[in-house]
């Protein structure tokens, strides 16, 4: 019941506007002046707004017998009116014209919803700030009607300017307040014409923008790289907001490693060679200490407390603006940060900005943890490779060191473990009788250059001297660490070019020089090197080797020396000649049972005892020099029994 009240109230105020408009329709058409019907049409064509204001400016100033007229509209969000058309006055007088709320006839009507007529400009208290300049255009009195709504919301004023004192009739008044609703309409419908059409624009702008998150989503699931990451990225925040500058940056700790990407339009190439790294300080640093996004104005960026004016970097492109968001890890900690700057349609970063930056950095965030725990792994993956490949090469070592008692088959055996797995090249160096380095054994990646190395080894003397490397870890016993060793001296030494392209080529990358120590005594020098980079833990595993290959080449040493002297003697105690009588001839031939078992305490003997021969072998447990000399004193023990 009271619904169907309320409509029959509103069918009653319409039929009543209706009357009321019919009625200064007649009036209008009476008095002569332009009528509402000339207006109307004209106003429902939105595009003409402009032009149907000033026409609408016209008409009043006819109906009210002047030829000042002006007619004022709000400012959405903003307490003061602008001009918008205008009868009488000069443009450069009042086009600039900004009225507030509540001052002039114009202000008042609008803030007291009435109409406000000022009969003296001289004595009214409200035109303070208007009066010099209206006085000085011959206005005297204003007459201001407020356009309003039917929801009653201000959308301006109509006001008539006199040059003389004047009353408008009650006819003339009821005619301009008709004329001031009607122009309300035109003004409303264009603001929500134009709202609609900023409303769509924005809803294309936002699914033009979804579409360009997900694209990126899908390139940034896909990078490869941290660099390709922060390219992707940034150049996704310069097209999907819309701005000339972009600045893309992983914090890993702080500044000092950055890496960061620029993007700049064609409007910034002038600086696009600038690439000096920020210092932390500024508004980047709020952003990155508090991980909260931040948006600025140009006059906001000036006056943020620890907005430094671009002092700490000089020669950076200017910020109009600022708009940037934080890279926030999982944990909370900062990862980065995106900055943009200056957007194309030069206004200013709005909140959906802001939204769409900070998606694009927690997609990156994501993306970055994703990306660093894949390289983590990888070379977590690849360290335990490499790691179980040097142990596989110290076992394979110690197998091989074990079964060799030849010096030559052990550094031999060194360097072809070496190459490829630790080394591209690896040689060794012996200290002979005279203590002089000489080559005992080389191995390279590349068979074409093993030979021309080979040969230029061996006849280019080692360098000893105090301060070389070689001699620094002879005296010290301390490997070095060097970088490509084909030098000068090298080159000089060469046979030919070709020769030195091959040193250059094995040569090159990084070097290490290390000590073959065993037993407190240093048997030679090994030489490795490779492109990549050597790091600690490779050399601690190549220093056990060479501490192994030492220990065996020293053995190998040892065991050849008592070796020989087993031979010297042992053939020094077996018969030089064995005698030979009348009736008899005597022959021996001694052969080793097994390789390595040649020296022993084996031995025989053929003596005459009188008419009789004696023919006597033995064998004395063990080998070397010790089994040789029990054999000697068993050999004179026999000798000594038998001629008894």
């Amino acid at each position: 019941m009271e619904r169907r009240r309320a409509e029959d109230g509103q069918l009653l105020d319409a039929a009543a506007d209706e009357v009321a408009r019919v009625r200064v329709e007649l009036a209008a058409a009476a008095a002569g002046a332009t009528t509402l019907a000339e207006l109307a049409p004209t106003g429902s064509d939105l595009t003409r707004v402009q032009p149907l204001l000033e026409q609408l400016a016209g008409a009043v100033a006819e109906l009210l017998h002047t030829d000042l007229a002006a007619v004022w509209t709000t400012v959405p969000g903003v307490q003061a009116l602008v001009p918008s058309a205008w009868v009488g006055f000069p443009d450069d007088y009042i086009g600039p014209m900004r009225v507030p709320f509540g001052t002039g006839s114009a202000g008042r009507a609008v803030a007291e919803r009435r109409v406000v007529l000022v009969e003296d400009i001289e004595r009214s208290p409200d035109y303070g700030a208007f009066r010099e300049g209206a006085l000085q255009h011959g206005v005297r009195a204003v007459l201001s009607v407020p356009m309003l709504t039917l929801a009653g919301e201000p959308m301006g004023a109509l006001s008539a300017y006199y040059r003389g004192r004047v009353v408008p009739d009650a006819r003339e008044l009821e005619l301009v307040e008709l004329y001031a609703r009607q122009a309300a309409e035109m003004v409303e419908r264009a603001r929500l014409h134009a709202e609609a059409r900023s409303l769509a624009a924005l809803e294309r702008r936002r699914g033009e923008q979804l579409r360009q998150l997900a694209d990126t989503a899908l390139a940034l699931s896909a990078a490869q790289t941290l660099d390709d990451l922060l390219r992707l990225v940034t150049e996704a925040a310069r097209e999907v907001i819309g701005c000339h500058q972009g600045v893309g940056s992983r914090l890993p700790n702080g500044w000092t490693d950055a890496t960061t990407f620029v993007s700049l339009s064609e409007r910034y190439a002038p600086w696009r060679t600038y690439d000096v790294l920020p210092k932390g300080f500024g508004v980047l640093n709020a952003v990155t200490r508090e991980n909260r996004p931040l948006r600025l104005t140009g006059a906001q960026l000036l006056e943020h407390p620890e907005f430094r004016g671009l002092r700490d970097a000089p020669g950076h492109p200017p910020l109009p603006d600022y708009l940037a968001a934080p890279l926030v890890g999982r944990d909370g900690t900062n990862l980065g940060i995106l900055q943009l700057s200056h957007r194309v349609d030069e206004q200013p970063f709005t909140a959906e900005d802001e939204a769409v930056l900070v998606q694009l950095a927690q997609m990156t965030s994501s993306s970055v943890e994703r990306l660093e725990a894949y390289e983590r792994e990888r070379a977590a993956r690849e360290e335990a490779e490499r790691t179980a490949g040097l142990m596989g090469v110290l076992s394979e070592a110690s197998a091989v060191f074990a079964e060799s008692f030849q010096p030559q088959g052990i550094v031999q055996a060194l360097v072809d473990l070496l190459v490829p797995r630790i080394a591209d090249t690896a040689m060794v160096h012996v200290v002979d009788e005279q203590g002089d380095l000489s080559l005992a054994a080389l191995q390279t990646r590349d068979p074409a250059g093993r030979a021309a190395l080979t040969d230029f080894f061996r006849a280019f003397p080692v360098d000893t001297s105090p301060g070389s490397p070689a001699g620094t870890v002879l005296r010290t016993g301390r490997p070095q660490l060097l970088p490509g060793t084909a030098g000068p001296a090298m080159a000089a030494a060469a046979r030919d070019a070709a020769q030195f392209e091959h040193l250059r080529s094995a040569l090159r990358g990084s070097s290490l020089c290390l000590p073959l120590t065993a037993r407190g005594r240093t048997v030679g020098l090994l030489a490795l090197s490779r492109e990549a980079a050597y790091g600690d833990d490779d050399l601690g595993h190549v220093l056990d080797l060479a501490r192994r290959a030492a220990l065996a080449l020293d053995n190998a040493s040892r065991y050849a020396f008592e070796r020989d002297l087993a031979v010297t003697l042992q053939r020094s105690l077996l018969p030089r000649a064995l005698p030979m009588g009348a009736g008899y001839r005597a022959a021996a031939r001694y052969l080793a049972g097994a390789q390595g078992t040649q020296v022993g305490g084996d031995w025989y003997d053929v003596v005459e005892v009188g008419a009789a021969l004696v023919l006597v072998v033995g064998d004395v447990v063990g080998h070397g020099v010790q089994a040789a000399a029990v054999m000697g004193q068993l050999q004179a023990t026999v000798r000594a029994y038998a001629l008894d």
